[in-house]
């Protein structure tokens, strides 16, 4: 019992610190400005550093220093078709979440839109931000940001972070 609890007794001599085996350097992130991009009837705030790709109603926005392109895809619908839209990009999200735990964020927009934001930020973390909106007469707004490459959950917190906050901004002033 004695030779057991020696062991319990701190010596003076620690092992150094270690650092880990993998480091990630700091990604210098983009400022919080925005402007005002149109994609059909709606106006998006998008952060000034991101380039802005469109082609009809879908556009992306892609942030070039994280590796990261949010896709945007606005829907026309009637009042007969909006909750089948919207079930199908409900679907969609909890798909790419991957059975991940997440974050939702509801609000409700500058505009009187409904919209939920979805933020995952463990798993695979190749769709970490996710959201939709919709006035619920006529659009469905809906975005999925991608990684270009698998990536460490740990190593991107930072930008997950600074991307959810564009899109909770984004979504807010719908």
């Amino acid at each position: 019992m004695a030779l057991a609890l020696t062991g319990c007794v701190g010596s003076g001599d620690r092992p150094a610190a270690v650092p880990r085996q993998r480091a990630y350097p700091r990604v210098e992130l983009y400022p919080a400005a925005y402007s005002p991009y149109g994609i059909g009837s709606v106006v998006l705030m998008v952060n000034d550093s991101a380039r802005v790709e469109a082609d009809g109603l879908w556009v992306d926005l892609v942030y070039p220093a994280y590796g990261l392109t949010v896709n945007c895809t606005v829907t026309p619908v009637t009042s007969s078709t909006v909750v089948s839209v919207l079930d199908n990009r409900t679907e969609r999200m909890a798909l790419n979440a991957g059975g991940s735990y997440g974050e939702i964020t509801r609000l409700t927009t500058d505009g009187g839109s409904f919209a939920a934001l979805l933020t995952t930020r463990a798993g695979t973390g190749m769709t970490p931000v996710q959201f939709i909106a919709t006035d619920s007469v006529a659009y469905v707004l809906s975005g999925a940001a991608t990684f270009s490459m698998p990536v460490d959950p740990d190593s991107i917190r930072p930008v997950v972070d600074a991307v959810s906050a564009d899109m909770l901004y984004l979504l807010k002033k719908l």
